[in-house]
């Protein structure tokens, strides 16, 4: 992490992009570089763009809804890559379990961006949970 925050904090923004990269396409529990073709170009530019942005605000949330999840009243699909962060693996497990109709899926061999690694497999994911909800 120390490593992406100084990249971050350079003021070079392929630097930040490839941090970035590291952490949340790759994963950090793999290697650096595991995805690699389109994808990786597809982040690298939706990164780019994202970094040269302007902020445009602040977050007007007036209470954090991860300590309200018990209050969702609709079927919740959540969907994580097994190369994530674990303390993000371990709120993704906590939203399934506390959301009344939560469901949780765990797709193996990816970080924290499944839909952009495996987007057939996701959106296989997706119908099927839909299909139950809406006949």
């Amino acid at each position: 992490m120390a490593w992406a925050q100084a990249a971050e904090a350079s003021g070079d923004p392929g630097r930040a992009a490839a941090a970035k990269a590291r952490l949340w396409l790759d994963g950090p529990l793999a290697s650096e570089g595991r995805v690699g073709g389109t994808a990786r170009q597809l982040f690298l530019d939706m990164i780019g763009i994202a970094l040269r942005t302007p902020a445009v605000g602040s977050n007007l949330d007036r209470a954090p809804a991860y300590g309200r999840l018990d209050v969702v009243t609709v079927p919740t699909l959540v969907v994580q890559g097994n190369l994530d962060f674990p303390h993000i693996q371990a709120r993704s497990r906590h939203v399934a379990a506390t959301v009344p109709g939560g469901s949780w899926h765990e797709i193996g061999g990816v970080g924290h961006l499944p839909a952009l690694e495996r987007p057939d497999e996701v959106a296989s994911l997706v119908s099927n949970f839909l299909a139950r909800y809406l006949g």
